[in-house]
Order: structure tokens, then sequence, then C-alpha cells
């Protein structure tokens, strides 16, 4: 082979390997990658695009909106209000995190007051109230409250959202000032933090009157704490029904 044909032939390979490298190659790759959550394309086990099978998304065909039970803003005194949403999440192994939120309370006149923004998890088959407190109203009184999640990403699983947490004992002072102490107590084998108590009061006729809310930053094992609500202004029935709320927000 004469140098001419050599040359040839030398060019010849670079132009094959150039090819192979930057045409062949991606293509193999675009048409032979392995199923991936994100990828943009129903494949492998997924049941739609980039959601159930194996992946942590969950596939929100089947997955029904939660319910706002009731939503309702309270005098805690003059221009200042707490609001607490009650939610139901009916569906079974799926759940979602850092979920975002909005209350709206109105007046008489349906002329909005305020607004609050907040985010909380949504577990698995739950009833969990969501609390906002220290609303500013000025001079004008809530006359209606609303309450709505925005972008649900839901996974799939089943956390728990109480953690093995009891509450060991309550004990509530009525009179000018109310005054309710409970004890919480973490079951459970691991050290918890970021606890949030939710207590919210009804009356006779199951009325929702007050709420209120604390946070524990930390229970060790087996620990015991003490947490106490108070309100500044008597209820309006003495006849109550207590719900004391926990939970580990992820």
């Amino acid at each position: 082979m004469d140098w001419r044909r050599r040359r040839q032939f030398f060019y010849i390979l670079i132009i094959s390997a150039l090819f192979l490298i930057f045409v062949a190659f991606p293509i193999y790759l675009k048409f032979n990658k392995p199923p991936s959550c994100f990828d943009g394309e129903r494949n492998g086990d997924e049941i739609g695009v980039d959601c159930g099978g194996s992946c942590l998304r969950a596939c929100v065909s089947d997955i029904l909106e939660p319910t706002v039970l009731w939503v309702r803003s309270f005098k805690i005194t003059e221009g200042v209000y707490n609001a607490t949403a009650y939610i139901q999440n009916t569906n079974s192994g799926v759940y979602a995190t850092n979920v975002p939120y909005i209350f709206r309370i109105f007046d008489k006149d349906n002329l909005l007051i305020s607004e609050r923004e907040g985010r909380t998890d949504i577990f698995p088959g739950s009833v969990f109230p969501v609390f906002e407190g220290t609303i500013f109203t000025g001079e004008r009184v809530p006359q209606t409250t609303f309450f709505d999640f925005e972008n649900i990403d839901w996974l799939q699983g089943s956390p728990s959202f109480e953690k093995d947490i009891i509450v060991k004992e309550r004990v509530l002072s009525l009179g000018e000032n109310p005054r309710l102490r409970a004890v919480i107590e973490n079951s459970s084998i691991d050290e918890l933090k970021n606890i949030e108590v939710v207590v919210v009061l009804y009356d006779e006729n199951d009325n929702a009157i007050n709420s209120s809310k604390t946070v524990i930053d930390k229970l060790s094992k087996g620990e015991q704490k003490e947490v106490v609500f108070t309100w500044s202004q008597p209820f309006s029935s003495d006849s109550l029904r207590i719900e004391i709320f926990s939970k580990v927000n992820l």
C-alpha cells in the first residue's frame, strides 16, 4: 500500500471514529437508556409518566383531593385571631410533604381582611388540623374564613405522623383566662424533633370554639414534657371536648 492509499485509509478511520463518537453513540444511548423516574417517559414498571410502580411519585389519577371538613377563625383578643382548618385525607398509601396552603379571612361585606400562607405535611388516611396563629385584623371582624391547598405533589408510602407520641394527661382550667395543661411522651425508640402539638376545643354541640398550637423542639426516647395552652378570654361554653393532635414534621 503506497502512501496515498495509507493516508486515505487513515482519514477514513478518523471520520468513522468521529461518526461513532458524535452520532452513533448518542443515538444508541437515546434508544437504549434504562428506564428512569425522571426521563419524562412512561417506561419500566411505571403506571404513568414518571409515577407509580417503583417511582417515589404517585400518579394523581386515582387520588382524591383532601377534604376541608371545617375552617374557622377564633378570636384571641381585639383585632387578633387564630385560624384553624380541619382536614381529612382519605387516601391510603400516599402522602405529601411541605405542601403550600393559604388562609383567607373575609368580613361581613365579603371584603378580604387578611391572608396567611404556610406549609404542612399530609399523611395517609389521616384527619388533622392546620393552624395559623396571631392573625391581625385591625378593627374589622372576620365573618368567613377559607382554606386551600396549592400544588400537592403526592408520594408513594405510608410514613407515620404520630411516631408513638402519647398524651399522658390533660387538665383544663376554665374562667377568665382558660388554661390547658397536657403531658406529651415519646414512647418510640428514637429521639423526635420538631413536634407540632395542636389542641382543638368543642362545645356541647361539637362545634369547634377555639384552638391553639405549640412546638416541642426535641423529645428523647421515653422523655415526657409538659405543654401549656392559654387563652386571654373565657370560652363561650363550659361543656368542652378536647382533641390534642401531635405530628412530627418530615
